[in-house]
């Protein structure tokens, strides 16, 4: 049996062993754990029940992790992508008013439409015409929404006469400063697994607060164990999925499913020193893998997943084969029977990830050309937009719009018939968000 294994997935030929692929399994599992925590919490902002969600957070990752273990045989962890379930809950949901299970047939959709771009080589042709200056900024407009997202849930920022400003101190608060301050300095200092040791001790910390205060802060589960509740699955409305009205909310997840899996499996590939090339076979089931998984995210009750960059911890472990990728889908499976513990956690304990998040992608922002401003205008639109408006979706549209019209004036050796109908699809996320249709 063994040696089937070490055959399978090619051990010898990668200096690698039974043992040491799954310690780099445990390393990476424990590095994207808490995305079992976050994920059900984000998702639930949009009304979805949180037990359901935390079995299909489970699931999705599991079977999309030893699926790209398997199937690709790479090193790589699969799980929702954070960007994709904030521009599910905040925008898709409560921007665009679209209830939860139409969202989930967008997601589908763009899961298929993402799938055959892949199968078509399409996938490197549209990264290769977008704009750079969109590309740049992206990740540094999504990690800026993503921690605007955690700071309000955490209670430090809130509204006053439509504007924000910072909330009067009360307990919830005081926690989240806690955990924020915590998280950074672990962060900082490089400790393992950071996410998880402050969503425990947080825990600690909120059930102390509780027997200083009448508020209660966190609510202690009457039972530990649950059985999985999958009710979710197949809650999905296919039909509704493909209007025309929703046709800006497929066209942002296939978006941010481009740049977020293309980017971290180049990142990760870079880590293994693997070169990248377009005919490379395993890269193109690599990128299935990918694909596939945010399809069957619609279906099992997901927002979609992505190849994670966290896989990079277990790369560095020693993981250099899919085996790694199956020992860690495999570790996700326990904690389906533990969703009332992780409901009970306070969102006040889990948002400081989201700001950490935030930061770890703002460091993106350096990749501009911010002294060039045909590369600094449509950047700065990207960014900004996506904070003022709430919306992923309006941030990419304006900024590619604004590159658009730029270019058309100023430099039109940058436009191609892909950039133009890039474009095309920008103008009508652009106009329904504006709600002109």
């Amino acid at each position: 049996m063994l040696n089937k294994i070490e055959a399978f997935f090619d051990l010898k030929a990668n200096s690698s062993s039974i043992k040491k692929e799954f310690l780099a399994g445990l390393a990476s599992f424990l590095a994207i754990s808490y995305i079992i925590v976050v994920n059900p919490k984000i998702l639930a902002a949009a009304g979805m029940p949180n037990d359901a969600l935390v079995t299909s957070t489970i699931l999705v990752s599991a079977i999309g992790t030893i699926m790209m273990g398997l199937f690709a045989r790479n090193p790589f962890v699969i799980a929702p992508g954070m960007g994709m379930n904030i521009f599910f809950s905040y925008t898709a949901v409560k921007i665009y008013h679209l209830p939860w299970q139409t969202v989930l047939g967008a997601t589908f959709w763009s899961g298929i439409i993402f799938s055959l771009l892949v199968i078509l080589n399409i996938r490197v042709k549209i990264m290769l015409s977008l704009p750079i200056a969109v590309k740049q900024s992206l990740g540094a407009g999504i990690g800026l929404f993503v921690a605007y997202v955690g700071l309000i849930n955490g209670g430090l920022i809130t509204t006053n006469s439509e504007m924000l400003c910072l909330a009067s101190i009360n307990v919830h608060n005081i926690l989240f400063l806690i955990c924020l301050i915590t998280l950074l300095i672990l962060f900082i200092k490089k400790t393992p697994a950071p996410v998880i040791i402050v969503i425990i001790a947080g825990c600690v910390l909120a059930a102390f607060l509780n027997t200083l205060t009448t508020e209660k802060i966190i609510h202690l589960p009457p039972t530990i164990l649950e059985r999985p509740d999958f009710s979710l699955l197949g809650q999905i409305n296919f039909f509704d999925g493909l209007k025309f009205s929703i046709l800006p909310t497929i066209f942002t997840f296939c978006f941010l499913s481009l740049f977020d899996g293309t980017g971290s499996i180049a990142s990760l590939y870079n880590e293994m020193d693997k070169p990248q090339r377009l005919n490379d076979k395993k890269l193109k089931k690599t990128f299935l893998a990918d694909s596939i998984s945010a399809t069957l995210s619609g279906i099992i009750g997901s927002s979609p997943t992505t190849v994670t960059v966290e896989s990079g911890v277990g790369i560095a472990q020693g993981g250099r084969t899919g085996l790694t990728a199956v020992f860690a889908g495999l570790m996700f499976l326990p904690f389906l029977f533990l969703s009332p513990l992780i409901n009970a956690i306070p969102i006040e304990v889990i948002s400081p990830a989201l700001v950490l998040i935030g930061v770890i992608m703002m460091q993106q922002v350096e990749r501009v050309n911010w002294n060039n401003f045909r590369h600094a205008t449509p950047a700065f639109f990207t960014i900004i937009m996506m904070i003022l408006s709430s919306s992923i979706s309006t941030g990419i549209a304006t900024g590619i719009i604004t590159w658009f019209l730029i270019s058309l004036f100023c430099n039109r050796n940058e436009l191609n018939l892909t950039a133009i109908i890039i474009t095309f699809f920008c103008f009508i996320m652009f106009f329904n968000a504006v709600n002109l249709f």
